[in-house]
């Protein structure tokens, strides 16, 4: 398989401000059609939502084996079936013979990620090329609907019989057609969400977990589809995508720490991102929680929580040697904007974070939106270069500052701290 030419990033190291902590390595099999595959705007095969995955999991220092080479453009949700149940062989990533087959491959996954049924709906729908005007038999309609669901229930289900411990993750669609007539909008987002129930509750109900992206994706779909007349997303759909999946997903186990306890009010956000493999303790039992976070231990935490595309340029500050081990995280957040350096070309990746520079990266790493509205009493002066981030944070429900309405944008983040602005970060954006 390409893995070693498809995900091309600096190593990390195995921990945040850690010792080195032996993980379990997670095999990946995507599974679907013409997304999975990874089929751009342009009709190429490029990056997709998969490939996203499979290089945060590798960032995360989890991923074992990635393939994707059943999914395959133009797939119905009875295709994706029907390779399963023949045990389908297909040459590998890299081109290679395929040895194994889906089924083995299955057996061996700790994970799958399947996405099939727009091509069903596809099949039924009649979409007039000069006037955008949308029509279908609603008795075939319903039909493919319910089929769909019968295909993907079925589908989770063997996965399931090969492996019954494998996590299932199965993606609902986004409206693929932004461009017809405000007119028409209403008829596709109801076939659209008919479509995404029937998803949902074959996957629920087979024990796979059920990933939504419409919410995410629909209000800025002609950004994510640039070409008019092609329903594949560009680079940037593809990331929403990919993180639609990571929020969904947990790669490893909870873990206990000798100086954590559940009555802590970080508790939960340290236990949940622990298990998506965020954040990690000392290695001697110990998380830290009340220690600080460097600059560049914050570049690692935020580039685990969000997926983005670390193929960027590297980052060129006076301070910062390709040798940190945050040299990569780094530069990607650094190329999306999220974490600057200074005015006299430095970074300073050793310094400890303070919590005014905590509110602008968690703002801007997650786009988060404001009205403006003033919540802290030492948080006043407009001009103040932080103003609408700590407001904005605020705003979100991510911090309710440290009492009597003060925020102290100059005190240094204790690690609990982040973990927790992370978590809630996170927790917002999936239930948007």
């Amino acid at each position: 398989m390409m893995l070693v030419l498809l995900i091309a990033v600096s190593p990390l190291s195995p921990t945040v401000n850690a010792q080195s902590v032996e993980v379990t390595k997670l095999d990946y099999v995507a599974l679907g059609d013409s997304l999975a595959a990874g089929v751009n705007h342009q009709d190429q095969l490029g990056m997709g939502y998969s490939d996203f995955l499979a290089l945060q999991m590798k960032q995360t220092l989890v991923l074992g084996d990635y393939s994707k080479q059943y999914a395959y453009p133009g797939y119905t949700s009875a295709e994706v079936l029907a390779d399963l149940k023949n045990n389908v062989f297909k040459p590998n990533m890299d081109g290679s013979p395929d040895t194994d087959g889906i089924q083995k491959q299955i057996m061996e996954a700790e994970v799958v990620t399947l996405n099939a049924g727009a091509n069903d709906l596809l099949a039924v729908i009649d979409i007039d090329p000069k006037t955008g005007v949308v029509s279908y038999d609603e008795v075939a309609f319903a039909k493919a609907i319910s089929q769909v669901g019968v295909n993907i229930g079925s589908t989770v289900g063997l996965i399931k019989t090969l492996n019954p411990n494998a996590d299932v993750y199965v993606m609902g669609y986004y409206n693929s057609f932004p461009y017809l007539p405000d007119t028409e909008q209403p008829k596709l987002l109801a076939a659209l969400d008919n479509l995404n129930k029937s998803i949902q509750t074959a996957a629920v109900s087979t024990g796979a977990t059920y990933v939504p992206t419409a919410d995410a994706f629909n209000p800025n779909g002609k950004t994510y589809l640039p070409n008019p007349k092609n329903i594949h997303p560009n680079e940037a759909g593809y990331l929403v995508l990919a993180n639609a999946f990571w929020r969904a997903m947990e790669v490893k186990d909870s873990q206990d720490f000798s100086d954590v306890n559940d009555q802590m009010y970080s508790y939960d956000a340290i236990q949940t991102l622990v298990q998506k493999g965020i954040i990690i303790g000392y290695g001697n039992g110990k998380f830290g929680p009340e220690d600080s976070v460097r600059r560049d231990h914050a570049a690692q935490m935020l580039t685990r929580s969000i997926v983005y595309n670390p193929n960027v340029p590297p980052a060129s500050f006076s301070d910062l040697l390709p040798t940190n081990p945050a040299f990569a995280e780094i530069s990607v957040l650094s190329h999306y904007k999220v974490l600057n350096g200074y005015h006299n070309g430095t970074f300073r990746p050793t310094i400890e974070l303070n919590r005014a520079e905590m509110a602008k990266i968690i703002v801007t790493a997650f786009n988060l939106k404001g009205t403006g509205k003033q919540y802290f009493d030492d948080n006043t002066v407009e001009e103040y270069w932080a103003y609408d981030y700590i407001n904005i944070l605020a705003e979100n429900g991510i911090t309710i500052g440290v009492g009597n309405n003060r925020y102290h944008p100059e005190y240094q983040v204790q690690r609990e701290e982040f973990a927790t602005f992370i978590y809630r970060a996170l927790q917002k954006q999936t239930t948007n």
